[in-house]
């Protein structure tokens, strides 16, 4: 089945430079019209507004997922979905300024799940028998390889789950970001772990 998605990747990079631009651009702003008396309170209101962004990234960053996404979840009984970002196996720590690609981890009525990519491709994530290990070497990024039990990749690419929550702690930490998404997918996080 071909998904008609729009691709976010783009969109996500543009609201994940926003904060930086938006401190930038205020900072200009109050040093070079620093003789005129409007200029701080716009400097400072634009650094204010990059603050805001920053604060609301993740609802920012899902609400875009769910609009690129809904045709293909018009076609899913679901009951939650977790946003993931898809690296090819192995090029997990190399710098990249998008992803390969996009997908939905999605949480079906009957408690399966499937990961759906933005092509509209869907996979079976078998919970059950599969193995899921958090390979990245660094300790802020989360990158799950999932293995079936000869230790084969069955997707080709590892997962970085999008925290859904507020707990800024889960967002720097990749380890803890890998708990979080494992209990969402109702596996005991017992794996071994690199980060």
């Amino acid at each position: 089945m071909r998904s008609k998605n729009r691709d976010p990747r783009i969109l996500l990079l543009l609201v994940a430079t926003l904060p930086f631009v938006s401190w930038i651009s205020g900072a200009i702003v109050i040093g070079l019209c620093r003789q005129q008396w409007w200029s701080l309170g716009i400097g400072v209101a634009v650094i204010m507004f990059g603050f805001q962004v920053a604060g609301s990234l993740l609802r920012i960053n899902n609400f875009i997922f769910k609009v690129c996404f809904r045709p293909t979840l018009a076609n899913y009984e679901f009951t939650e979905w977790v946003a993931v970002e898809l690296e090819k196996t192995g090029t997990q720590d190399k710098a990249h300024v998008l992803p390969d690609t996009v997908a939905l981890v999605v949480r079906l009525k009957d408690e399966t799940y499937d990961l759906i990519k933005l092509d509209g491709e869907a996979f079976f994530l078998d919970v059950d028998n599969w193995n899921f290990s958090n390979v990245s070497k660094l300790k802020s990024t989360c990158s799950i390889l999932v293995t079936d039990s000869d230790g084969n990749d069955v997707i080709g690419y590892v997962i970085t789950p999008i925290y859904k929550g507020s707990t800024l702690k889960i967002v720097c930490e990749g380890k803890l970001r890998f708990q979080w998404f494992l209990q969402w997918l109702g596996v005991e996080p017992v794996v071994h772990t690199n980060s």
